[in-house]
């Protein structure tokens, strides 16, 4: 129903599920999110995360590399801690990562995208950014980081952080084209279309027409 664009049903649907898996939760903020209703969507896609992070921490609480953390007191009593700090805060706590992990705090920064919130939404996107090289490795060609990067540069567009964005843009094209050669695709098209807006905010027409003709291309 939300990719239908129903997103009431899809809310409804979703909300009488009594034992809410991260997926639901994840789902409930993607339907939130779409009908306009962001303070419940953040509410969902945190939720969302908390429960993921449960999963990834409860057993396996490590540094970035793996290495067991110390541990005085039950583990469980870390992760209570974790999952009552605030929003920010339980992101500089989380030395798990996973790829829905990931996915989630994407989506919150395009939340706070969505709602012109650009110095929050920088905060997701770079720490999406961040777990994602902790994942995959710096220069990884993955989705997450293709994506990430992208919506990182619309969000320093906005930001009016031109320059910044023109990196982010290119390197949003590099990863795509990696995880698709020779076989451009309609992201490669959106992204350059942007990257082509950007450039006349930079006064760069050349640029920007070179990224225009290549997106008609497309």
């Amino acid at each position: 129903h939300d990719h239908l664009g129903n997103h009431s049903k899809a809310i409804e649907i979703l909300e009488s599920i009594s034992e809410k898996s991260s997926d639901v939760y994840f789902s409930l903020g993607n339907a939130y999110r779409s009908s306009g209703r962001y303070d419940e969507a953040e509410a969902n896609y945190l939720q969302a995360l908390q429960i993921e992070y449960n999963k990834a921490s409860v057993d396996t609480l490590t540094d970035y590399y793996g290495n067991p953390l110390p541990v005085d007191d039950d583990k469980q009593n870390q992760v209570d801690m974790i999952c009552a700090a605030s929003p920010v805060q339980r992101l500089n706590m989380i030395t798990n990562i996973t790829p829905d992990i990931i996915v989630v705090i994407l989506s919150l920064g395009n939340l706070e995208y969505e709602q012109n919130q650009y110095t929050s939404a920088e905060v997701y996107y770079n720490k999406a950014l961040l777990f994602v090289h902790e994942l995959y490795g710096e220069g990884a060609a993955v989705l997450p980081a293709a994506y990430t990067l992208y919506n990182q540069a619309l969000n320093y567009h906005g930001m009016k952080q031109y320059h910044t964005a023109d990196r982010c843009f290119t390197d949003a094209i590099v990863v795509f084209r990696k995880l698709s050669p020779g076989d451009d695709t309609v992201q490669i098209a959106h992204a350059l279309n942007r990257q082509g807006i950007n450039y006349r905010h930079m006064k760069q027409n050349s640029n920007a027409d070179q990224c225009f003709t290549e997106a008609v291309d497309i």
